[in-house]
């Protein structure tokens, strides 16, 4: 299956847990994407979606979407479903947004 296929799949899932369910884009994202990393071993651990986000400073803030906690190897997943467009295109996550991501779930450490 090429990538387009696949993302074209992926999205047509998500819009059709969303109106099942009536939850956000973000809960139904994550659900479904979690469901592909726990099948495929990526995650080990109980996946939770939590959406958490509080701001820091005025360029900063911290932000999750959920998380999974592996107790037998100490090891805590952080996932964090960015507010682009998820259209039937494929984006292209830049670098500049990868980092502004991950300091996003980073920043959780701080919060408290």
């Amino acid at each position: 299956m090429e990538l387009k296929d696949f993302h074209q799949s992926f999205i047509q899932q998500v819009n059709e847990h969303r109106q099942l369910t009536g939850s956000t884009f973000e809960e139904a994202f994550f659900e479904n994407y979690v469901d592909y990393l726990v099948e495929n071993d990526e995650i080990i651990g109980e996946p939770n979606f939590l959406h958490f986000e509080m701001p820091l400073s005025r360029n900063q803030k911290a932000c999750i979407s959920g998380f999974a906690y592996n107790e037998f190897d100490g090891i805590l997943y952080l996932m964090i479903v960015d507010d682009i467009d998820f259209s039937y295109k494929v984006p292209t996550l830049l670098l500049a947004d990868a980092e502004r991501l991950y300091k996003r779930a980073r920043n959780i450490f701080f919060t408290f």
